[in-house]
């Protein structure tokens, strides 16, 4: 027995009491039960949907991948077309006919039923009326899980036990709707002192002397995570923590199984290989063939401990080839501690600003660069952080036949791999396929970290992926400071076994699952990841209602795709004006500068804002900004 159920709503309408109901009901019955709440901008108010999963065997995610619910079941018709693209063609939709309106663009109720009459399996009721009829007008959530209970595969004297075990509302806890609201958001129902006015800026002050830091604008993540942590302590208030980039989604349960089984099985006793576990570099070169259709040999997979230490180790790498190229150009904006590394390996770097070096004006201003003679590798991250923009193939293109021209190494960062979600990147084995500069070229080390593609971050696994010709290539200044000539050897067995003497034994088998199973289809890791998106695009609101703009706006004519991270910027103020009075207003962010950037604004990361209270703190704060700052 198998059943994938979306529920959707709105906040206030008793969907996650649906799912409380269901889920009560389906452990009765001795099956296995997974769930995942993911709200809209509020719990009262807002949009709100719960992925419930019920089966007789083990389930291995608690997300539902795109095209695989059995069932939408809607207190709200509109949001029961919003996750069409979740349904199974033979899945079925219960909703209610009545409408939550409460944005000013809601669909006219005649287009709605329209299209909610085209589709095949559609039970549609108006619930709300019936639960009235019954002296029982709260009970309409109630009403739409009878409807659905045949489809179900669940007794009904089971669900009824279910329903008995709910706690009854009290006077407190009435269904009060808001009014005239331009989007669904939540009315507070909690005792709240909201901010309403900024924090005193000699708090600040002191808090930078303490740490010593001259420039806000040059603070590194940690720094500036330090900075909202101090001043939390100081004012009892909780800072919107928009600053650092962990996953905020829990960890693909495949990898954490397989890890359980590697630890079992006594590979903790057990260096690793130095090359990676064979299971591991078979299921790299699997995946990369599957998401972006390049044909690469597992030889040329190597576990690093996270892309930290592959970063690093491939930079160090690069610099050793040829002594007349040990400069690495990083195209900006960019990971802020790729720079550190270089500045700790005393290795020369230089860069440029992407922002006005689009399209055709890249080549000439790469070529500017390489022709000097002595550029080791080109660096960058694609999608981009922090401005998500994400290089097309025709810059691609340009990459890869200048880096084959001027003999130098792309080193393309991976980290957020299939996360343009403006285009369907998550299916294996099918076009479109992640853009990847590896198309245009031989010289090139892609890097594939678990940390935010699976949400695999604490462990520290990645993926350096050097193509089967530089893999093989000799070069003389290797095998004089090595005794290896060849630069996959001298890569592994020279810097890396020297870094950490290997990669977590545990942790190459948790990764080796997750490829596998996504390259089998089993797991959707780009369909997982697109909460991301529904984040951004929600907080991206909020900025820019509030007088904020995007700064890097735009890949060539297409608005920049919603994902793990944005930049703003306000008016006319500097980054460090700007990051001073975002954290005076309890919003933690990062410079633009800090990234490598010419422009003026802030990085902002989405990953932390996984509570639904989150999203209304951080409005409030905006709008004490934005009022403190009108012109």
């Amino acid at each position: 027995m198998k059943r994938d159920i979306i529920l959707s709503g709105v906040g206030g309408q008793g969907i996650l009491s649906i799912a409380t109901v269901i889920g009560k009901a389906a452990l009765t019955e001795g099956l296995h039960i997974k769930q995942a709440e993911v709200h809209g901008m509020s719990q009262r108010g807002g949009d709100v949907q719960s992925n419930l999963r019920l089966s007789s065997d083990p389930i291995a995610s608690d997300l539902i991948p795109r095209g695989a619910a059995d069932i939408i079941l809607s207190l709200e018709p509109m949001e029961a077309l919003r996750y069409l693209p979740w349904l199974s063609k033979e899945g079925w939709i219960v909703t209610n006919t009545t409408p939550f309106v409460n944005i000013d663009n809601y669909p006219e109720k005649e287009r709605i039923e329209r299209e909610l009459a085209a589709l095949p399996h559609v039970i549609a009721l108006d619930v709300d009326a019936l639960a009235k009829a019954a002296a029982s007008p709260r009970a309409a959530n109630i009403v739409l899980l009878g409807a659905a209970a045949p489809l179900l595969q669940i007794e009904a004297a089971k669900l009824e036990q279910g329903i008995r075990h709910l706690r009854p509302q009290g006077r407190g806890g009435g269904r009060e709707q808001p009014r005239r609201i331009p989007r669904r958001i939540r009315v507070r129902t909690k005792k709240h002192e909201p901010m309403k006015r900024p924090f005193d800026s000699t708090l600040l002050d002191g808090i930078l002397g303490e740490l010593e830091i001259a420039d806000i604008a040059q603070a590194t993540i940690r720094q500036s995570g330090e900075i909202a942590r101090r001043m939390e302590k100081a004012t009892g208030e909780e800072f919107s923590h928009l600053e650092m980039g962990v996953p905020g989604l829990r960890p693909e349960e495949i990898g954490v199984e397989a890890e359980r089984a590697a630890l079992a099985a006594g590979v903790a006793s057990i260096y690793p290989p130095m090359q990676g576990i064979p299971q591991l570099k078979q299921a790299a070169s699997r995946f990369i063939k599957a998401f972006l259709d390049i044909d690469l040999a597992p030889e040329g997979c190597i576990p690093t401990v996270g892309s930290m230490q592959g970063s690093f180790t491939v930079f160090l790498l690069c610099s050793q080839l040829d002594p007349k190229r040990r400069k690495i150009l990083f195209i900006d904006p960019g990971f802020p501690v790729q720079r550190s590394q270089t500045h700790l390996m005393d290795i020369p770097s230089v860069s440029f600003d992407i922002y006005d070096y689009r399209a055709e004006k890249l080549g000439e201003k790469l070529e500017s660069y390489l022709s000097e003679g002595d550029v080791a590798a080109i660096v960058y991250s694609n999608p981009n952080n922090p401005a998500w923009i994400c290089l097309t193939e025709q810059e691609l293109e340009i990459i890869g036949r200048l880096a084959t021209k001027y003999d130098t190494i792309v080193v393309e960062d991976l980290a957020y791999l299939g996360m343009d979600f403006r285009k369907q990147l998550g299916r294996p084995c099918e076009a479109p396929f992640q853009p990847t500069v590896a198309r245009y070229t031989d010289n090139y080390i892609l890097m594939l970290s678990g940390s935010k593609i699976f949400s695999y971050a604490g462990q520290r696994i990645a993926i350096a992926a050097i193509s089967d010709k530089l893999y093989g290539r000799h070069y003389p200044a290797l095998l004089e400071r090595y005794r290896m000539a060849r630069l996959g050897d001298a890569y592994v067995l020279g810097i890396l076994y020297a870094a950490s003497s290997g990669t977590s034994h545990s942790a190459q088998h948790a990764l080796a699952a997750m490829f596998d199973a996504a390259a089998d289809g089993r797991l959707d890791f780009v369909g997982h990841a697109s909460e991301y998106a529904r984040r951004a695009k929600l907080t991206k609101e909020s900025f820019l209602r509030h007088g904020f703009r995007i700064v890097y706006d735009k890949d060539l004519d297409e608005k920049v795709s919603d994902g793990f991270f944005y930049t703003v910027g306000y008016g006319t103020m500097s980054c460090s004006e700007l990051l001073r009075e975002l954290l005076l207003c309890g919003v933690c962010a990062i410079s633009l500068s800090s990234t490598g950037s010419r422009q003026e604004g802030v990085r902002i990361c989405i990953s932390q804002m996984n509570r639904p209270e989150q999203f209304d703190q951080l409005e409030e704060r905006l709008a004490v900004f934005e009022q403190n700052h009108k012109a």
